[in-house]
């Protein structure tokens, strides 16, 4: 007998909140950078008062005229420390930090010495989670009940699919598993009859048209 599969608990409202975290919008705040907030901002290094000048793909740790960093997450591909200092600046602030590379740095120009960078922050950017009634009114629904009715339509019929697809595999399992010889096709068609005939019994009302059944 196939099992039955059922909805997890509170699916409708775990999708809404997942659709309401993919559509986050940005918003320009006011108050000093938090770690997770995009700061615009420009930089430059120097080294020994010189400013560096670096080509190609390590021009990135010389001079940016207009970036946008996460501030006080890092990454390989950064400046080290320069998006953790970021965290706690306001537009318009201007940061001095000096960072000294190891002696095995990747950009050889830069092993084993100490970089003064000149950051001027500008904009600072948090992403924002809609509400479920924002989300519903930039979607073009009157009523977040109806994105609730949309997704549980949604999900009733991924359901089914998921019914018909462990029905499927069960009756292949009842045909395929007792052959210890091959067969011919008239016999596979004998043995599939059969396996759907008694799901049938088991499943479905007698009277239950014989259209219905085979979509079933």
């Amino acid at each position: 007998q196939a099992p039955q599969l059922v909805p997890e608990p509170d699916h409708v409202e775990k999708f809404i909140q997942q659709l309401c975290q993919r559509n986050k919008q940005p918003q320009e705040i006011a108050q000093p950078a938090r770690t997770g907030d995009y700061v615009q901002c420009s930089y430059a290094g120097f080294y020994q008062g010189i400013p560096l000048k670096l080509a190609g793909r390590d021009a990135v740790y010389s001079a940016q005229k207009d970036t946008w960093e996460e501030a006080g997450v890092e990454d390989p591909f950064s400046i080290p420390g320069l998006k953790l200092n970021l965290v706690g600046a306001s537009k318009g602030d201007v940061l001095h930090t000096i960072h000294t590379y190891p002696e095995d740095f990747k950009v050889r120009a830069l092993a084993g010495k100490s970089i003064e960078y000149k950051v001027e922050v500008g904009k600072i950017v948090c992403f924002q989670v809609p509400t479920v009634e924002k989300l519903a009114e930039e979607m073009g629904f009157s009523d977040p009940g109806e994105i609730r009715a949309l997704i549980e339509e949604m999900e009733e019929q991924n359901l089914a699919d998921q019914q018909k697809s462990v029905v499927k595999n069960l009756l292949l399992n009842q045909l395929i598993l007792p052959l210890k010889f091959p067969v011919t096709g008239l016999e596979l068609q004998r043995r599939l009859r059969g396996a759907l005939n008694r799901y049938a019994h088991q499943h479905f009302n007698p009277e239950t048209p014989q259209e219905e059944l085979k979509e079933k």
